[in-house]
This record gives structure tokens, C-alpha cells and sequence, in this order.
């Protein structure tokens, strides 16, 4: 099993090869948002804990969007 890199810094981005595809898990609760970013290239590449914010997590979702395969 790999382990977990966190990524806390809003503004830092996930790096991804050339036509890689993610698969992105929220757990949403009342006050903050799991999120987990998983390829099947290399598994798990980043979580990280946020506040429940839809339009935080979109923002830390903006520069990967088009290689979103999945969201759950």
C-alpha cells in the first residue's frame, strides 16, 4: 500500500502525465470535505482536508478538471 501525500496549500497543484486520468472521492460532513485524487497509473496522489466549501474545492479541482475521469 502506498502512502498518503497531503496537499494543504490551496494554491499547489497536482501533477499529471500527458492523458493520465483521476478518479476523485469527496467525503463530504457538515463542516469539512475529505477529498482523496487516485490514478490507475500510480494510486493514490493526493488528499487533503478542507472546509466544507463547495467553491474551495472546485477551485483546488480547477487545474486537473479535464482529466477527471470520476467523481464520488
Amino acid at each position: 500500500m502506498r502512502a498518503l501525500r497531503a496537499i494543504e496549500a490551496a494554491g499547489e497543484n497536482i501533477s499529471l502525465a500527458p492523458g493520465e486520468k483521476v478518479h476523485v472521492g469527496v467525503d463530504v460532513h457538515k463542516r469539512s470535505y475529505h477529498v482523496a485524487v487516485w490514478t490507475a497509473e500510480r494510486g493514490w496522489i493526493a488528499t487533503w482536508v478542507q472546509p466544507a466549501d463547495d467553491q474551495l474545492l472546485l477551485s483546488r479541482l480547477g487545474p486537473i478538471r479535464r482529466s477527471v475521469a470520476h467523481i464520488v
